[in-house]
């Protein structure tokens, strides 16, 4: 058996079950002549193949500027084009250059205006369409500032042995993206070239090699031990009197206890072997005194420090963490195994506002002449303070003083208070 095929459009095939594709719409007579291995045996049949394929072809696309990127005017263009099955790319970016890939990037070496088009064409070569867009280059900015250690900036006007890196934060929608560090010394003043107008957070420290690196937190500009509390610069012009101030660390008085313990990030494991995070301790009235940095395994340690009352927080830049509470004395001179964990989401933090006890609380006897006595439930081992308000609002006295967990009992004297209600 021998086959024929004529597909109509000047190509013919002797397969038996050929494939065959057609380039332009049109109605084509396709023809099968079929004939037995004796040629005694003929036949044929004709039948019409209507072509009419009209894709859907629209071009679109995207640009935004890469604001992390180092380099100026760096680009990235996201194809948004509708296109079912894609062909030939072409890109034409308005300075000469070109690229043929679906999503590209491109770099201005020149501030200006240009016109981006992009060229898109089905793989058969039944559509192409063009469309254009106008792209102009945006403006770049400088800052600069001294950072003091007290009450001048480090190493000015002599070197006093110090060396200060500062980092630079990009504030994105998504968060806080590191997109600059640089060591300085001279002068004890800083500069960052080249910024994208937007957001920044600026975060200092000495180095551990700085003569005056321990007496010293890391610190946020203006002046903050944390991130939360720093300001952000709104970057829209050059500016160069950024100066941030560290805070100084106080003097900790030697003693027989200690506290041990670990980071971890709740939502990325891999941060915990190659992120140094500074873990702040404070009193139990909420005054930072000193800090210690975690190691490559994310661990830390205090050691002969005084007993008594204290808060441990992990200062991850850009993340949330929430304070810790410990109290060492004699019975328990110490912690071996604190975990801080850290998320990159919002958890409660180290707060100014009084912790309220809500749960348990009792007064007797009411009303009284002389002494008021206040029981009432803590969760937290800390310092607590008792105040009793006027009608407007004002404190007439207080009581103050470190519970414990559970049940706690306060006695006030109020005799000297004037009758009222309180």
């Amino acid at each position: 058996m021998a086959w024929q095929w004529d597909f109509g459009d000047g190509n013919t095939s002797a397969l038996q079950n050929p494939d065959h594709f057609y380039n332009l719409n049109n109605t084509y007579h396709v023809k099968l002549t079929i004939t037995d291995t004796l040629n005694q045996c003929l036949a044929e049949v004709v039948r019409d193949v209507v072509i009419d394929y009209s894709p859907e072809c629209v071009a679109d696309f995207n640009f935004s500027i890469d604001s992390l990127s180092h380099s100026r005017n760096h680009y990235t263009f996201e194809n948004t084009s509708v296109l079912e099955f894609p062909g030939e790319i072409v890109w034409t970016f308005g300075d000469g250059e070109t690229a043929f890939s679906w999503e590209t990037s491109h770099i201005y070496n020149s501030p200006g205006n240009y016109e981006v088009c992009l060229q898109v064409t089905d793989r058969f070569g039944y559509c192409q369409e063009t469309h254009c867009k106008t792209l102009t280059t945006p403006d770049y900015w400088n800052i600069g500032g001294f950072l003091f250690a007290g009450d001048f900036p480090i190493n000015n006007p002599n070197h006093q042995g110090d060396t200060a890196i500062a980092y630079l934060y990009k504030k994105l929608s998504a968060g806080l993206f590191l997109y600059d560090t640089l060591m300085f010394h001279k002068y004890g003043y800083y500069y960052f070239t080249s910024l994208l107008g937007g957001e920044y957070l600026l975060k200092m420290h000495l180095s551990n090699e700085s003569l005056h690196s321990g007496d010293y937190f890391p610190g946020y500009f203006p002046k903050s031990l944390k991130w939360g509390d720093a300001s952000i610069l709104s970057v829209h012009s050059d500016i160069f009197d950024c100066d941030t101030r560290l805070v100084s660390q106080a003097t900790l008085s030697s003693g027989a206890g200690f506290i041990t313990g670990r980071i971890v990030f709740k939502n990325d494991e891999t941060k915990k072997s190659i992120t140094p995070v500074p873990v702040l301790l404070y009193d139990s009235r909420m005054n930072a005194i000193t800090y210690v940095i975690t190691d490559s395994n994310g661990f830390f340690c205090f050691d002969a420090i005084p007993f008594g009352c204290y808060y441990l927080y992990a200062e991850s830049t850009g993340d949330f963490s929430s304070p810790s509470n410990i109290c060492l004395n004699e019975s328990t001179p110490g912690y071996d195994d604190i975990v801080l964990e850290i998320f990159d989401e919002n958890v409660t933090g180290i707060s100014d506002s009084p912790i309220t006890a809500k749960q348990n609380l009792f007064l007797f006897p009411v009303p009284t002449q002389a002494t008021l006595t206040v029981c009432f439930e803590s969760t937290v081992h800390t310092l607590a303070k008792v105040s009793v308000l006027n009608y407007a609002g004002q404190e007439v006295c207080s009581n103050e003083r470190v519970v414990a967990v559970g049940l706690n009992r306060f006695e006030m004297s109020v005799e000297n208070l004037p009758s009222g209600i309180y």
